[in-house]
């Protein structure tokens, strides 16, 4: 899911806020509703985008957020949630009296979605629909016939010109799996084909700059296989962000890296694929443009409960997720601001030199993560290997208010803007207003954000 972007010289912000965004298939009987995620993001340009370059040496910084991790629910301000819905595969919202078409609702809450930023001309705002919690029923439907594909895409150009959006991104987990026929690997490339074409075709009518269409995509080799025609979606895609992190956690039962820029040397077979270095090499072997793959960094990191706590190094047996942080409250994951607090309780830091990247550990406890220096490294490889930017997730993961590592507000996000020499990004957001949401899984609260700033 998209995020705080930028390009050489210029910042795309992506904020989202959590709502509920469903799909109603009133041909089968009763509403069925399936939860779906959407997201804001800005983007601000100071260099033609792919399409339009003609060589300029670009960049491209995205930071994504989805829930406030650096506050507990005692901290969260109650305020209402409001419903998406994909009604006859088209947006709408759900209101008190039933299905609204358009979503009105909607347009009250963005009112309180403000982003200023000085010289910002070339800020702009995309909306992006997907989450792995909507799993793949929504857009299974959405695909599999002509009349619904035109009729969303319609209806999203409809919806982003209302709502002064400047283009729309796709985050399917995962075309061709987890109960997604194979036949939708082609699906989704024809589904940007007809959203590209479509926004082109648009253009020619209202001469107005042309909407964007972006798309987050897995690194896996196996999902990549099954789910992603790679040269046709990136002649069609303006950026594909490619979430390079996950690739290590407590599901394999042995301590890993989060997001490793290198294999370990004890590596070997498919685990040693699991690196930033080999999924972007793959990518782009595999026919995507380079200056249009953003690479993925992580703002937290993936935490095991040792089976012996003698055995700290990578690859030590693991019997469960490490506990869960007062503020994310996730078993096996924790925000970077909450792994400093780990630090700071007198945890043994690591260097690991043949992977980039650190990890730490305390009595059981092992985390892997990132920090300024894993960050800074990679962000100097991303340039060398001419890719098109970095992507964070999550900008709410990193320590926003720098009360946490002493590092100033915003450390990893910081190093990314320093060296990709983003001197004249400008944009601030001065305050957060999270409401409230039970997630459905858990029962726990969780803070869905609004943005506001000047």
């Amino acid at each position: 899911m998209p995020v705080l972007a930028t390009i050489w010289g210029g910042v795309y912000f992506q904020f989202s806020f959590l709502c509920h965004l469903f799909l109603e298939t009133p041909e089968k009987g009763p509403e069925r509703w399936i939860k779906f995620r959407l997201q804001v993001s800005t983007l601000k340009i100071s260099q033609p985008l792919p399409d339009q370059a003609s060589g300029a040496d670009q960049r491209h910084i995205q930071c994504q957020t989805s829930t406030l991790r650096n506050r507990r629910e005692q901290d969260l301000s109650p305020h209402p949630v409001f419903k998406q819905s994909l009604h006859r595969s088209q947006l709408a919202t759900e209101c008190p009296s039933g299905l609204c078409l358009p979503a009105d609702v909607l347009l009250q809450q963005l009112g309180s979605v403000s982003i200023r930023c000085r010289r910002n001309n070339q800020l702009k705002t995309l909306l992006s629909i997907g989450c792995w919690n909507s799993g793949t029923a929504p857009f299974i439907t959405l695909v599999s016939a002509p009349e619904g594909r035109q009729s969303f895409i319609t209806s999203v150009i409809k919806f982003l010109r209302k709502y002064g959006f400047d283009g729309l991104n796709l985050f399917w987990q995962y075309p061709g799996c987890h109960g997604s026929p194979p036949r939708d690997k082609h699906l989704f490339t024809v589904l940007i084909q007809e959203i590209r074409k479509a926004f082109e075709k648009e253009v020619s009518k209202n001469k107005k700059p042309r909407l964007l269409v972006t798309a987050a995509v897995d690194g896996a080799i196996a999902t990549i296989k099954s789910g992603y025609e790679v040269s046709q979606l990136s002649r069609s895609l303006d950026y594909i962000q490619v979430m390079t992190y996950d690739l290590h956690g407590s599901w394999e039962g042995y301590t890993g890296e989060n997001s490793p820029l290198y294999k370990s040397p004890a590596e070997t077979g498919i685990k040693a694929f699991h690196n930033i270095k080999y999924i972007m090499d793959n990518w782009k072997q595999k026919g995507a443009a380079p200056e249009k793959l953003i690479v993925g960094f992580p703002a937290y990191g993936h935490t095991f409960i040792l089976s012996d706590s003698s055995k700290t190094g990578i690859g030590a047996p693991s019997n469960r997720g490490g506990h869960p942080g007062p503020y994310t409250k996730k078993t096996g994951l924790w925000a970077y601001s909450e792994i400093c607090t780990f630090l700071k309780s007198g945890a043994t830091q690591v260097w690991n030199a043949a992977q980039q990247v650190p990890y730490a550990y305390y009595g059981n406890e092992w985390v892997g993560y990132d920090n300024i220096k894993s960050f800074h490294i990679k962000a100097q490889w991303l340039k060398k290997s001419s890719f098109g930017g970095a992507m964070i997730w999550a900008i709410d993961m990193d320590d926003f208010t720098g009360s946490f590592c002493g590092q100033g507000t915003f450390p990893l996000t910081s190093t990314l803007k320093k060296v990709l020499k983003l001197h004249n990004a400008s944009c601030k957001v001065t305050s957060i207003t999270p409401s409230r949401r039970r997630n459905s899984s858990s029962g726990a609260l969780e803070p869905a954000l609004l943005l506001s700033g000047k």
